[in-house]
């Protein structure tokens, strides 16, 4: 039986997941919207990670992952920003800094050095923005106490981006 399809089935998840982080954001759910926020980044672990140990790798895969990350990210931070957790100036930072990461991606030659660095800077940001939000969603929800959350988000996090990054 071919479960190749598997993969970019979880990759799909988190576009399912971004929806029900901005619905659990604008209704000041932020528990359960913190949850959502935990899975879909563990998904984004266990995708690339299965891609790699089924040899799925898929012309599909690799232009999907990407767009689903995206779409994670847009989830949580519209659904912070109509909930007035955060405001414009701090979605100007954002999308400048995405800018800053991604421009250099997609204009310098894949494979070479530089190519390699961007794609680190911009690994680094979507890994700063998702564990970001999802601190911030438990702190809405639990206060201060519930920071220590960001601990064992950060390295998986990692870990998503390290084996999701054109696994497909």
């Amino acid at each position: 039986m071919n479960y190749a399809w598997i993969p970019n089935a979880i990759s799909l998840s988190r576009i399912f997941f971004a929806v029900l982080i901005y619905i659990c954001a604008v209704q000041g759910q932020w528990l359960a919207g913190g949850i959502f926020s935990a899975i879909a980044i563990l998904g984004d672990s266990v995708d690339g990670w299965l891609a790699k140990r089924l040899k799925a790798r898929s012309r599909v895969g690799v232009f999907l992952d990407p767009i689903c990350d995206f779409c994670l990210t847009i989830g949580q931070v519209s659904g912070a920003f109509f909930a007035g957790a955060v405001g414009w100036k701090f979605l100007v930072l954002l999308f400048g800094l995405f800018v800053f990461t991604w421009v250099p991606v997609v204009t310098t030659n894949n494979g070479s050095m530089a190519n390699k660095i961007a794609l680190a800077a911009n690994r680094t940001y979507f890994v700063a923005v998702v564990v970001g939000f999802v601190g911030l969603y438990f702190y809405m929800a639990l206060g201060l106490t519930a920071l220590w959350l960001l601990i064992p988000a950060t390295p998986v996090a990692w870990w998503a981006i390290k084996t999701s990054v054109s696994h497909h």
